[in-house]
């Protein structure tokens, strides 16, 4: 009887369970994914989204570029932390171990200069020393950033969202008090996203499938079945185009902890 089904029970526990829905990587790519996966507000938030995925991965040198640009920026409308927030949410991705704190000790802003300031060196006066400087804080001198060589591509996705958000912010194209309600989500919900799915084209096997959110936590369990709702309801579309002989019928138990009245997407 299991042969002619697909039987998935997920979980969020510890490292989760042995059972990952396969999520297309078509989908994976898709903005329309992460505006309902990580509850993106339609005039800010799934904008931002949107034209983040369309853009180039990440690099060392754009990672360098965004340091250089926050601490020379003069505009005091982004927050004097904002150097090691980025520095913190890109540090996973990193090749190297690099010591954030030595820098918070050492960079300091400088309110009548209206700059940086570390040691002697004055961020709007020497960039350069001051590059430098922080280079030797977080490992040595002569450090170069590496990023991580074996990457997922749920963690590339996670890095281009970060990388770009702050990019943004140092640009002053993008409101902190807008978008920073979904990075500060991002973490946690990347981490249950890989638990329960594995990136995979080929679809589902069988044509009947379960899926268990039994021990999923009340987040994930919201979201997951928008996601595989949407993805078997793309798919079923396409089929239709060239054979329209059969069916796709979804049935939600106890749809009611799934489900509520607030929300339009769901």
């Amino acid at each position: 009887e299991k042969d002619c089904k697909n039987i998935y029970e997920l979980s969020t526990r510890e490292q989760g369970g042995k059972d990952k829905f396969p999520i297309s990587e078509k989908n994976i790519n898709d903005h329309a994914f992460w505006d309902v996966f990580l509850t993106a507000t339609e005039k800010t938030q799934a904008p931002f989204i949107k034209r983040t995925l369309k853009k180039e991965d990440v690099d060392v040198t754009k990672i360098e570029n965004v340091i250089r640009n926050i601490v020379t920026n003069q505009d005091r409308k982004i927050e004097k932390g904002v150097i090691f927030n980025y520095l913190e949410g890109i540090k996973p991705f990193l090749a190297d171990e690099i010591n954030i704190g030595e820098l918070r000790s050492k960079l300091k802003y400088h309110a009548t200069s209206n700059t940086y300031k570390i040691e002697s060196y004055y961020a709007n006066e020497q960039p350069d020393d001051v590059v430098k400087e922080i280079r030797k804080c977080l490992k040595d001198e002569n450090y170069t950033f590496k990023i991580k060589e074996d990457l997922s591509i749920l963690q590339k996705i996670h890095l281009k969202i970060v990388y770009y958000y702050y990019n943004e912010i140092e640009r002053g194209f993008s409101n902190q008090e807008h978008i920073g309600p979904l990075i500060s989500r991002l973490d946690k919900r990347i981490n249950d996203l890989e638990k329960v799915i594995e990136i995979k084209d080929d679809g589902l096997e069988n044509f009947f499938t379960i899926v268990s959110l039994k021990k999923v936590n009340p987040d994930m369990t919201k979201v997951l079945p928008l996601l595989m709702c949407k993805q078997l309801y793309d798919e079923k579309k396409e089929k239709s185009k060239k054979n329209n002989d059969s069916y796709l019928n979804f049935i939600i138990d106890e749809a009611h902890n799934i489900l509520s009245y607030s929300s339009e997407r769901e």
